[in-house]
């Protein structure tokens, strides 16, 4: 007997996965939007200025919202903001 994923099972009835969870009707719909929206060039750009300013590369390196989540990277980018006037 074959094993079915939760994943196959997902997509038979309609729903999608994010981040581990299994998304139905508006909830997938707003994340399938959100998702389309989500410029990942842009999300480069900034990774590689924030680095630039640190001197250092952003941990861990594949998850960019996981290195800002703590707010220690922002507070330190703050004084090349300031230097800059943005």
């Amino acid at each position: 007997m074959a094993t079915t994923t939760t994943t196959s099972i997902a997509n038979r009835t309609g729903g999608i996965e994010v981040n581990g969870q299994i998304l139905f009707g508006m909830d997938a719909e707003l994340a399938l939007k959100a998702a389309a929206k989500y410029d990942y060039q842009l999300e480069k750009d900034i990774a590689r200025w924030i680095e630039a300013v640190l001197a250092e590369p952003l941990q861990p390196q594949d998850d960019f919202a996981a290195a800002l989540k703590s707010g220690i990277v922002l507070i330190r980018c703050v004084p090349a903001c300031a230097y800059l006037r943005l």
